[in-house]
């Protein structure tokens, strides 16, 4: 959803809190009826003030997985390069040309001159160029991107990189604790194990499906 404004920010904390283009957007998004927008993006860990205040009503279902689990998973991915995926920085489809409520779905594309406008062809070289020169040198993380994430990778290595990450999504968790009244919290290795019990009690979280549905 985020890049639909945003589209060449390099990196996932540098946001402005008071994104009205992207407010508008979303309040556009949730003009149709019965439209909900769920938003899974993982650089939301980092943005609390910014989906409050473009979400002000949002419930934050936060899933958590073993630290160290997901230390050693991101680190591996890491260390194979699975951070860069050119496609996924372009778009995949084009929802704002077609008109949901009379079934004109998008169309998935990954046609470069139906992604990138004239204006933006400076701004999208300079974004590829710099992500696959830090991905080249093996300095791009799997993951989100930190301020400065290529300087922390070269200087500090991806085991003190991931381990950061870590602890500053301790601190936004809080954050989101302090801006959200309605948070919750699930373990994902619980979830694994019971699915069907913690997906009956996150519907009712939701209050939005029956646990028939």
């Amino acid at each position: 959803m985020w890049k639909n404004i945003d589209r060449f920010n390099i990196y996932d904390q540098v946001k402005p809190v008071r994104n009205d283009k992207l407010k508008n957007f979303v309040t556009r998004k949730l003009g149709h009826h019965n439209k909900i927008i769920i938003e899974k993006s993982p650089p939301n860990l980092f943005r609390p003030e910014l989906v409050k205040y473009v979400l002000p009503e949002a419930k934050i279902l936060f899933i958590e997985r073993n630290e160290q689990a997901c230390l050693q998973s991101n680190l591996k991915a890491t260390r194979k390069n699975n951070g860069f995926i050119p496609s996924k920085f372009l778009y995949k489809s084009q929802p704002d040309k077609y008109n949901l409520e009379q079934k004109q779905y998008p169309r998935n594309t990954l046609l470069l001159h139906e992604q990138i406008h004239p204006t933006q062809v400076f701004n999208f070289t300079k974004y590829s160029f710099l992500k696959f020169n830090h991905w080249r040198k093996g300095h791009y993380p799997f993951g989100p991107k930190l301020c400065g994430y290529d300087k922390i990778m070269r200087e500090r290595g991806p085991e003190y990189y991931h381990t950061k990450c870590i602890d500053l999504i301790k601190k936004y968790k809080k954050t989101y604790t302090e801006l959200f009244d309605d948070i919750y919290y699930i373990e994902l290795e619980k979830l694994v194990e019971n699915s069907n019990n913690y997906i009956d009690d996150m519907l009712g979280f939701i209050k939005k499906y029956s646990t028939e549905t």
